[in-house]
């Protein structure tokens, strides 16, 4: 006989308004759990007829007798690092005459990171890490239908110091300001596990941040800032560690009163920091994802480049910036009408 289900998702969350949406979010509850569910290509949803229906479909859960304990351990992408494991444990009990009870535990490990000071020496190592806990009831209606319920409970741990940045000097030995409020964060990788050529990893890197944040139309300046308005609101910085290439990122999310000329924040307002550190997640994900391969678009990050077409100063000279290379260096003409290819960032716009 054919078993149908009605299922009633309970989602405990602190609702705020912001100033701008993001695809981002707690990713990592979208990775499917169980062998049998990747098996049928995730299509689980009307099975859910084992302990994992705690995760699929709670309401599955009313039309099992007895009691059951499933685990999963999985290593998450083993050719970018092999300290990344995902875990997941669910376990369901059926008590007659009250119900089913279930629930689930996820656990993803993101391995062990490299922090780095401002000038880029080692300061030690920290772990990052992402959970969430589910309780389910499930109880029959009549004899082929059941409803099911859910409650969640998840935390994201990124970094140990959270949407903030202490003082420190940028390149040139420039003295940062600490905005109100800003992201300040850093992933360290292993060369050997970078596809790409390294030039390209500052542009890819404020690439990538413009797109969590698309409605907030940020642009940007060869070749690692990110800017709003005509004013900078955060930057990249890239440096070699041993046989790891570090990428430093810092973002003014608000600042009301920006102390330097030519500086300025993303918004009008202070944001959850929840939504901050969820920005951070999604931007080393996509980071990590396209430095394992060799699929970065060029012509979309020249597409949000403002550079191209006007007069650039570096310090041999002046010229206009053409074109951007495929070793991320910039094609400029200079006032004498010869081409040079600019990998210095220590230049600036004439107009």
């Amino acid at each position: 006989m054919k078993r149908s289900g009605i299922a009633l998702s309970l989602l405990i969350a602190l609702m705020n308004p912001v100033s701008a949406q993001s695809e981002a979010g707690a990713i990592f509850l979208l990775i499917a759990p169980g062998a049998r569910a990747g098996g049928m290509g995730e299509a689980h949803t009307a099975v859910a007829n084992d302990a994992y229906a705690s995760y699929w479909n709670p309401a599955g859960l009313g039309f099992l007798e007895g009691r059951e304990l499933a685990m999963m351990h999985v290593n998450w992408l083993p050719g970018l690092a092999d300290d990344l494991y995902y875990e997941f444990l669910a376990y369901r009990k059926k008590y007659p005459n009250l119900g089913t009870v279930g629930g689930h535990l996820i656990f993803l490990n993101l391995g062990e990171q490299i922090r780095t000071s401002e000038t880029g020496d080692e300061l030690g190592t920290f772990t990052s890490y992402m959970t969430a806990f589910s309780m389910s009831y499930s109880a029959l209606i009549s004899k082929n239908k059941s409803f099911g319920i859910n409650a969640k409970m998840s935390y994201q741990h990124l970094v140990e110091i959270g949407a903030g940045s202490e003082k420190g000097k940028g390149t040139s030995n420039r003295t940062w300001l600490n905005a109100d409020q800003a992201l300040a964060c850093s992933l360290a990788v292993k060369q050997e596990d970078i596809k790409l050529k390294h030039t390209l990893i500052p542009l890819l890197s404020g690439y990538l941040f413009t797109e969590i944040l698309k409605d907030t139309k940020l642009s940007l300046k060869w070749p690692n800032d990110i800017v709003l308005n005509n004013l900078k609101v955060g930057g990249i910085l890239v440096e070699k560690s041993k046989n790891s290439i570090c990428i430093g990122m810092g973002i003014n999310y608000f600042w009301e009163k920006p102390e330097i000329p030519g500086a300025g924040s993303i918004f009008t307002t202070k944001q959850e920091d929840e939504l901050i550190n969820l920005h951070a997640e999604k931007w080393a994900s996509d980071v990590l994802s396209l430095l394992a391969n060799k699929n970065f678009d060029l012509e979309r990050y020249k597409h949000k480049l403002q550079t191209l077409g006007k007069i650039v100063e570096y310090p041999e000279g002046r010229g206009w910036a053409e074109d951007v290379n495929e070793d991320g260096s910039l094609k400029v003409r200079s006032t004498d009408g010869k081409y040079i290819n600019l990998t210095s960032p220590l230049i600036s716009e004439v107009n």
